[in-house]
């Protein structure tokens, strides 16, 4: 009985090992479709995982960062926030325009 459990735990180390030996894969892509045959429509992710890590544009982060920051003033120039106190003391915004909670801005 012993020198079963003693094969059976060798048997299993054996082929841990030759798992982790075996090669890694660099990158994968997978596909994941559906179909709705009652909504008559298909979707599909792909998902893919590169070796290769994705280079910095820094040059257009900083044209990215230069454009939000402009849209925020624009958005605080025309909603001009405003907070004040409700009766239990919750600050709460006020806009000087209607729909700026949402995120317009002119």
């Amino acid at each position: 009985m012993v020198n079963r459990e003693l094969t059976a735990m060798r048997a299993l180390y054996l082929l841990a090992l030759l798992l982790a030996a075996s090669p890694a894969q660099a990158w994968e892509i997978r596909s994941n479709c559906s179909y709705s045959r009652f909504y008559g429509s298909s979707s599909c992710r792909i998902v893919g995982t590169y070796d290769m890590p994705a280079q910095r544009d820094y040059i257009q982060e900083a044209a990215d960062l230069k454009a939000k920051q402009a849209r925020i003033s624009k958005w605080e120039a025309f909603c001009q926030p405003t907070s004040i106190y409700d009766s239990v003391g919750v600050a709460r915004l006020v806009y000087a325009h209607r729909g700026c909670e949402f995120g317009r801005s002119e």
